[in-house]
């Protein structure tokens, strides 16, 4: 009988990994949580660093071209 590989270790990527440390998570904190797959911030954040970067590989979030000219649209930020 084959193992369940839902159950398997989970793939850590380093970069992914790195941007969670950058955000304040203790790095080996990151790693335990995402082994033992519990469901606490350093993994939301780890797998919400994980998605956007699937999503969009080759922009930076509100970068110029997905924002783009809002014409003087006030936002209600207050700025």
């Amino acid at each position: 009988m084959q193992a369940d590989p839902s159950m398997a270790r989970p793939r850590i990527d380093n970069e992914i990994l790195a941007e969670a440390v950058r955000l304040g998570f203790d790095r080996d904190d990151v790693i335990e949580s995402l082994r033992a797959r519990r469901q606490d911030k350093a993994t939301v954040a780890y797998y919400l660093l994980a998605d956007n970067r699937r999503h969009a590989p080759n922009s930076s979030y509100l970068s110029g071209e997905m924002v783009g000219d809002l014409g003087g649209l006030d936002l209600g930020f207050g700025v």
